[in-house]
């Protein structure tokens, strides 16, 4: 029998107002400081046609064809094709059966500067900023394990909304409760990024699933609710990494969750993936890749790898996304196997994906 939820502790306490005041301040110092739109010179060759047509190509999900000119474009001093392709070596969240087929020197030669006299090859990121690349350098620091609400404000600043998701999570996960409290008054992070923050307040069973849970309904929950079987298994589901979790429509929370994931703009990719492929079970699929991909905190991360190059618009209504959506949940392991779930268990919950996923895993 599942063991009902202790409901949800007051997450804010009081602080010294005085104390409150001047880290506000401080804050406000930093943040003008760092915030600035990106410089044009920091992308100098974003409107180049071979750069542009090499972005559609990545788009339309061929990266056999246009890593190797991106790569081109950036040994040849591109400076948006070194800082795309620096990100992508970062951010991509469904390796192609192209990219899987390289070894890691050769991911290495696509991704990285060619070597300048050495033997190791620097990533762009690090050669655009010895020369002097401001937003080359912001991405760089984004990627830093330390609290840094002031990186975040100069991200969205610059345009790139979605690189703030390591430095929010950085907060949530290493930050004190004074840095989360200001980073949640901020006004700075994604919205779908706010519940990661909010659990780290003040832990409670499951806590992340619940507090994934009210960010999609919109309140809280009753003492009812939180002891209700129902409740446990949707928080199970949408846990960080908890595993695969299977959901039935009779669940109480089914019809709140699969709306959330069919409409949400940040679910576009999973919302067109199953509604072209599944047709009247499209909210079950979007449940299920929800499941396979490791939770609500896994599955809202699908972004433009450098907005100031596509748009998070542009990039979430492409094929690429779609991809990228499928074969996260095709090629996730499961942490307690440290392997992808088996196709038969897939199969029983929803033969939709399964058969989906079976074409991923086959390399067709």
């Amino acid at each position: 029998m599942t063991r009902p939820l202790a409901a949800p502790r007051q997450r804010l306490r009081a602080r010294d107002p005085f104390a409150r005041a001047v880290a506000a301040a401080c804050l406000s110092v930093f943040i003008a400081m760092s915030a600035a739109p990106a410089d044009a010179d920091d992308l100098r060759g974003r409107d180049d046609p071979d750069v542009q047509t090499a972005l559609a190509v990545w788009l339309d999900g061929d990266d056999a064809t246009s890593l190797p000119r991106l790569s081109q474009l950036a040994i040849a001093g591109n400076r948006a094709a070194r800082l795309f392709l620096a990100r992508i070596e970062m951010v991509d969240r469904g390796h192609s059966d192209f990219r899987l087929s390289l070894s890691l020197q050769e991911v290495r030669d696509l991704f990285r500067a060619p070597p300048d006299g050495g033997v190791f090859r620097q990533t762009w990121f690090s050669v655009e900023r010895e020369a002097g690349n401001h937003l080359a350098a912001l991405l760089s620091d984004a990627t830093l394990p330390m609290p840094n609400l002031p990186v975040i404000s100069a991200l969205r600043a610059a345009g790139e909304h979605q690189a703030t998701d390591h430095p929010t999570r950085i907060i949530g996960f290493n930050g004190s409760n004074t840095q989360r409290h200001a980073a949640l008054e901020s006004g700075l992070l994604l919205p779908e990024l706010v519940p990661y923050v909010q659990f780290h307040m003040d832990p409670e069973p499951l806590g992340d699933g619940l507090t994934a849970l009210r960010h999609i309904i919109g309140r809280n929950l009753s003492e009812a609710e939180l002891t209700d079987p129902d409740t446990t298994d949707m928080a199970r589901l949408m846990s960080l990494g908890f595993g695969y979790q299977a959901i039935e429509r009779e669940n109480i929370w089914f019809g709140d969750v699969s709306a959330w994931l069919m409409s949400h703009p940040s679910m576009q990719p999973i919302a067109n993936l199953c509604a072209q492929t599944c047709g009247n079970d499209a909210d079950h699929c979007a449940m299920t890749v929800m499941a396979l991909t490791a939770g609500y905190y896994e599955v809202i991360r699908l972004d433009s790898p450098l907005e100031n190059v596509i748009s998070q618009a542009r990039f979430l209504s492409s094929l690429r996304a779609q991809n990228w959506a499928l074969r996260r949940a095709a090629l996730t392991a499961y942490e307690l196997t440290a392997e992808p779930f088996e196709i038969d268990a897939i199969r029983d919950e929803n033969i939709c994906v399964a058969d989906m996923i079976a074409q991923v895993r086959s390399g067709r």
